[in-house]
């Protein structure tokens, strides 16, 4: 199990053990997994909020841009990190949802605080 302070690449690494820039395409199915780092490097440097911001995320994937309409979004980090997503999923469109409610996004608050 990855732990908290461990740095991405090793998080990465000790889940599936392939290198940042193999584990930042992983797909399965329609499901796409990305990783982006802001302290070591990587071929996928930067805040994921500013790559979304940015289109680099979408363009790195070989997808279109965020849409409610086709995507569902799971936010777990920091409280300054969830805010800021959420923030910029609901200017796109986006609804928060939850397990009673689903809609085209949740957020995480059982380890936030």
């Amino acid at each position: 199990t990855p732990r908290c302070r461990e740095s991405a690449p090793e998080r990465i690494r000790s889940v599936i053990r392939p290198s940042v820039s193999e584990a930042s395409r992983v797909v399965v199915g329609t499901y796409r997994s990305f990783a982006a780092t802001t302290r070591e490097a990587s071929d996928t440097e930067g805040r994921i909020t500013d790559l979304i911001r940015s289109g680099a995320l979408s363009r790195h994937l070989g997808v279109p841009e965020l849409d409610p309409e086709t995507d569902r979004v799971m936010l777990c980090g920091s409280m300054a990190f969830n805010v800021e997503l959420k923030e910029l999923l609901e200017a796109r469109g986006f609804t928060e949802g939850s397990n009673n409610a689903p809609a085209d996004f949740v957020l995480e608050k059982a380890f936030v605080g």
